[in-house]
Protein backbone atom coordinates (compact mmCIF):
# COMPACT_ATOMS: atom_id res chain seq x y z
CA UNK A 1 0.00 0.00 0.00
CA UNK A 2 1.43 3.38 -0.94
CA UNK A 3 0.29 6.85 -0.03
CA UNK A 4 -2.29 8.16 -2.47
CA UNK A 5 -4.99 10.78 -2.48
CA UNK A 6 -7.63 8.07 -2.19
CA UNK A 7 -9.44 8.78 1.12
CA UNK A 8 -10.27 5.10 1.67
CA UNK A 9 -6.63 4.06 1.28
CA UNK A 10 -5.48 6.88 3.56
CA UNK A 11 -8.02 5.88 6.24
CA UNK A 12 -6.85 2.28 5.91
CA UNK A 13 -3.27 3.41 6.64
CA UNK A 14 -4.45 5.42 9.64
CA UNK A 15 -6.35 2.44 11.05
CA UNK A 16 -3.35 0.17 10.52
CA UNK A 17 -1.07 2.62 12.36
CA UNK A 18 -3.55 3.08 15.20
CA UNK A 19 -3.86 -0.72 15.55
CA UNK A 20 -0.05 -1.00 15.80
CA UNK A 21 0.03 1.75 18.45
CA UNK A 22 -2.68 0.02 20.52
CA UNK A 23 -0.89 -3.34 20.29
CA UNK A 24 2.33 -1.59 21.34
CA UNK A 25 0.56 -0.06 24.36
CA UNK A 26 -0.88 -3.46 25.36
CA UNK A 27 2.57 -5.05 25.18
CA UNK A 28 4.28 -2.45 27.37
CA UNK A 29 1.43 -2.53 29.89
CA UNK A 30 2.03 -6.27 30.25
CA UNK A 31 5.80 -5.77 30.62
CA UNK A 32 5.40 -2.99 33.19
CA UNK A 33 2.74 -4.67 35.30
CA UNK A 34 3.22 -4.05 39.05
CA UNK A 35 6.18 -1.70 38.42
CA UNK A 36 4.64 1.00 36.24
CA UNK A 37 1.31 2.82 36.37
CA UNK A 38 -0.12 3.61 32.93
CA UNK A 39 -2.52 6.44 32.17
CA UNK A 40 -4.12 7.17 28.80
CA UNK A 41 -4.88 10.63 27.48
CA UNK A 42 -7.39 10.24 24.64
CA UNK A 43 -8.01 12.42 21.62
CA UNK A 44 -4.39 13.30 20.93
CA UNK A 45 -4.40 14.99 17.49
CA UNK A 46 -2.20 13.53 14.77
CA UNK A 47 -1.56 15.30 11.51
CA UNK A 48 0.51 13.41 8.99
CA UNK A 49 0.59 12.78 5.25
CA UNK A 50 -2.62 10.73 5.49
CA UNK A 51 -4.61 13.57 7.03
CA UNK A 52 -5.87 14.38 10.50
CA UNK A 53 -7.00 11.81 13.05
CA UNK A 54 -6.66 11.05 16.75
CA UNK A 55 -4.85 8.59 18.96
CA UNK A 56 -3.99 8.35 22.66
CA UNK A 57 -0.93 9.38 24.61
CA UNK A 58 0.25 6.80 27.10
CA UNK A 59 1.99 8.03 30.23
CA UNK A 60 4.11 5.53 32.15
CA UNK A 61 4.86 6.40 35.78
CA UNK A 62 7.34 4.19 37.60
CA UNK A 63 5.80 3.26 40.93
CA UNK A 64 9.03 3.24 42.96
CA UNK A 65 10.98 6.49 43.25
CA UNK A 66 14.68 6.19 42.52
CA UNK A 67 17.56 6.85 44.93
CA UNK A 68 17.44 10.58 44.12
CA UNK A 69 13.70 10.64 44.91
CA UNK A 70 12.90 11.42 41.27
CA UNK A 71 9.58 10.40 39.79
CA UNK A 72 10.09 8.37 36.67
CA UNK A 73 7.57 9.52 34.08
CA UNK A 74 7.72 8.81 30.35
CA UNK A 75 5.13 9.93 27.81
CA UNK A 76 4.58 7.95 24.62
CA UNK A 77 3.38 10.30 21.85
CA UNK A 78 2.15 8.74 18.59
CA UNK A 79 3.38 10.89 15.71
CA UNK A 80 1.64 9.28 12.75
CA UNK A 81 2.96 7.90 9.50
CA UNK A 82 6.00 9.14 7.60
CA UNK A 83 5.53 9.96 3.95
CA UNK A 84 8.39 8.18 2.24
CA UNK A 85 8.38 4.73 3.84
CA UNK A 86 5.00 4.77 5.56
CA UNK A 87 6.54 3.79 8.87
CA UNK A 88 4.71 4.69 12.06
CA UNK A 89 6.46 6.77 14.71
CA UNK A 90 6.11 7.03 18.49
CA UNK A 91 8.20 9.54 20.44
CA UNK A 92 9.12 8.92 24.06
CA UNK A 93 9.73 11.92 26.28
CA UNK A 94 11.11 11.79 29.79
CA UNK A 95 13.03 14.23 31.98
CA UNK A 96 16.43 12.89 30.87
CA UNK A 97 15.97 11.88 27.24
CA UNK A 98 13.75 11.85 24.19
CA UNK A 99 13.77 8.74 22.03
CA UNK A 100 12.04 7.53 18.88
CA UNK A 101 10.43 4.23 17.97
CA UNK A 102 9.39 3.37 14.45
CA UNK A 103 7.10 0.70 13.11
CA UNK A 104 8.80 -1.00 10.18
CA UNK A 105 7.03 -2.95 7.49
CA UNK A 106 9.65 -5.21 5.95
CA UNK A 107 8.54 -4.56 2.38
CA UNK A 108 8.68 -0.78 2.75
CA UNK A 109 12.01 0.03 4.35
CA UNK A 110 15.54 -0.66 3.22
CA UNK A 111 18.24 0.58 5.54
CA UNK A 112 21.27 1.74 3.59
CA UNK A 113 24.65 1.46 5.27
CA UNK A 114 27.41 4.03 4.78
CA UNK A 115 29.33 1.72 2.49
CA UNK A 116 26.25 1.59 0.23
CA UNK A 117 25.41 -2.00 1.10
CA UNK A 118 21.88 -2.76 2.17
CA UNK A 119 21.55 -4.04 5.72
CA UNK A 120 19.80 -7.34 6.42
CA UNK A 121 16.05 -7.11 5.85
CA UNK A 122 14.13 -6.11 8.97
CA UNK A 123 10.98 -7.89 10.11
CA UNK A 124 7.65 -6.15 10.66
CA UNK A 125 7.54 -4.55 14.08
CA UNK A 126 8.61 -1.70 16.34
CA UNK A 127 12.26 -0.64 16.46
CA UNK A 128 14.24 1.77 18.61
CA UNK A 129 15.97 4.22 16.32
CA UNK A 130 19.07 5.63 18.00
CA UNK A 131 22.54 7.00 17.36
CA UNK A 132 25.01 4.17 17.69
CA UNK A 133 28.74 4.08 17.33
CA UNK A 134 30.30 6.78 15.17
CA UNK A 135 26.97 8.67 15.20
CA UNK A 136 25.51 6.11 12.84
CA UNK A 137 21.77 5.56 13.18
CA UNK A 138 20.98 2.03 14.29
CA UNK A 139 17.72 0.20 14.85
CA UNK A 140 17.11 -2.37 17.58
CA UNK A 141 13.98 -4.53 17.71
CA UNK A 142 11.66 -3.40 20.48
CA UNK A 143 11.80 -6.11 23.13
CA UNK A 144 11.06 -6.23 26.84
CA UNK A 145 14.75 -5.52 27.58
CA UNK A 146 14.71 -2.53 25.23
CA UNK A 147 11.53 -1.26 26.92
CA UNK A 148 13.26 -1.20 30.32
CA UNK A 149 16.42 0.31 28.80
CA UNK A 150 14.36 3.11 27.27
CA UNK A 151 12.59 3.79 30.56
CA UNK A 152 15.98 4.02 32.28
CA UNK A 153 17.33 6.34 29.53
CA UNK A 154 14.32 8.64 29.74
CA UNK A 155 13.97 8.74 33.54
CA UNK A 156 17.54 8.60 34.87
CA UNK A 157 16.88 5.42 36.83
CA UNK A 158 19.75 2.94 37.14
CA UNK A 159 19.71 -0.71 36.14
CA UNK A 160 19.56 -1.64 39.83
CA UNK A 161 16.41 0.45 40.26
CA UNK A 162 14.62 -0.94 37.18
CA UNK A 163 14.88 -4.42 35.66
Amino acid sequence: MTLTKNPQQLRKLQKFYEMQVQQFYQRIQKWGKDKVEFVFTPNYPIRDKTGEYQSSILTAKILQKNADELEGIVDFFPQGITFFTEEGVIELQGPFSEEELIYVQKDKLAVIMRDSQTSPQLEDGWYWKFKGSQSKTEMRPFTKDVFWELLRECTGYSQEELP
